[in-house]
């Protein structure tokens, strides 16, 4: 009876130990989907804010150029302020994507910072 009771205790110290690791393991799992939750969230965010990014860029050339071309036509024989006419100080490029492009040489509009195709 002794030996019994002593072998009880063994296997429900055995259990606990065991129970407590599983909890263990269980949190962990917890922690790794909320991380990853999270990192999807933040790159929605990131790709939503590239798209907006890009829609501004895109905003502001056709404005420009809009604004260059009626220059153009009130006023033919002036020299106007042109797209072409606009130099990059840190370059020296001309030209309006000179202005547009710093920071976007491997990028493309509709396309995350990351390389991934932010319309998809």
């Amino acid at each position: 009876m002794l030996d019994q009771q002593k072998k009880i205790e063994q296997l429900q110290e055995e259990l606990d130990r065991v129970n407590k690791l599983l909890e263990s393991r269980k949190m962990i799992m917890r922690r790794a989907g909320s991380i990853a939750e999270a990192s999807l969230r933040i790159s929605e965010v990131f790709d939503a804010a590239q798209k907006a990014a890009d829609r501004y860029i895109m905003s502001v050339r056709a404005s420009y150029e809009r604004g260059v071309l009626e220059e153009a036509k009130a006023d033919p024989d002036a020299e106007a302020d042109s797209a072409e006419s606009i130099e990059d100080p840190g370059t020296g490029e001309t030209g309006l994507d000179s202005v547009f492009s710093e920071g976007t040489e491997d990028h493309e509009p509709g396309e995350s910072i990351s390389g991934e195709n932010a319309d998809a």
